[in-house]
């Protein structure tokens, strides 16, 4: 079985980057690298992903895509509908994907 759970605010970085998490809670066959933040699997099978994210205040929107071999597989979006909103908004989705031995998945805001 292989798992892998992160939480907390990813680590800086360019936009439209992979996303980095270092606080990693659950790493089962550490097929997730946090220094990369890539996830390689190497056993085929039905893996579940499922995101949840923050918009932060002064911020109209935050979104991100998990990405499987450089195609976009979800969206994920908290949107504002004023510019400099005073509120926290947050968003998640989730997805059931039949991956075969892939090079990798990540998430790229």
């Amino acid at each position: 079985m292989l798992a892998f759970a992160t939480t907390g605010v990813p680590t800086p970085g360019e936009r439209n980057g992979t996303i980095k998490f270092t606080l990693v809670d659950t790493n089962v066959g550490n097929d997730y690298n946090n220094e990369t933040g890539v996830f390689v699997c190497r056993i085929p099978g039905l893996y579940q992903f499922f995101v949840s994210i923050e918009k932060q205040i002064n911020v109209s929107q935050a979104n991100c895509r998990l990405m499987l071999n450089n195609a976009s597989t979800i969206l994920i979006a908290a949107r504002s509908a004023f510019i400099h909103s005073d509120g926290f908004q947050q968003a998640g989705n989730s997805i059931v994907l039949d991956l075969k031995k892939v090079k990798y998945n990540k998430f790229i805001y």
